[in-house]
């Protein structure tokens, strides 16, 4: 639940009927789920004709970025505007850390000075 009210920036109200998701700052309801029993299921029937069922999904392009195979972002607001992405948090500017370690070019290790003809002429151990 903490994961779901920070990422979408919602409330959710219990009573023994069920549950209700409201937005967090203006406070209006955005879906009503009724309990079935002993469970508060999450059903599909939104609140509001307007809200659907995705609102409560992590939805942001920086998932989508993830997902997709880290294409820029001008390929996610493309995807975006197009409606073939579904984002309820987009943020033109994010950073992605695999990304940046992925387009480094300096080797790990520096080149070796020492050349040996045939194999084990050089052992290197850490004693």
């Amino acid at each position: 639940m903490r994961k779901i009210t920070i990422d979408n920036e919602v409330s959710v109200e219990f009573n023994p009927f069920g549950f209700s998701v409201k937005d967090f700052h203006t406070g209006m309801p955005l879906m009503r789920c009724n309990s079935s029993g002993n469970l508060h299921p999450l059903t599909t029937r939104p609140y509001h004709p307007s809200s659907t069922p995705y609102t409560f999904a992590i939805l942001s392009n920086e998932i989508w970025h993830s997902h997709l195979g880290h294409p820029g972002v001008s390929i996610l607001s493309y995807l975006h505007r197009n409606n073939s992405i579904l984002c309820n948090k987009f943020r033109n500017n994010f950073f992605c850390q695999s990304c940046q370690l992925g387009k480094q070019i300096k080797l790990p290790f520096y080149e070796s000075l020492s050349s040996t003809l045939l194999p084990f002429d050089i052992v290197h151990s850490d004693i």
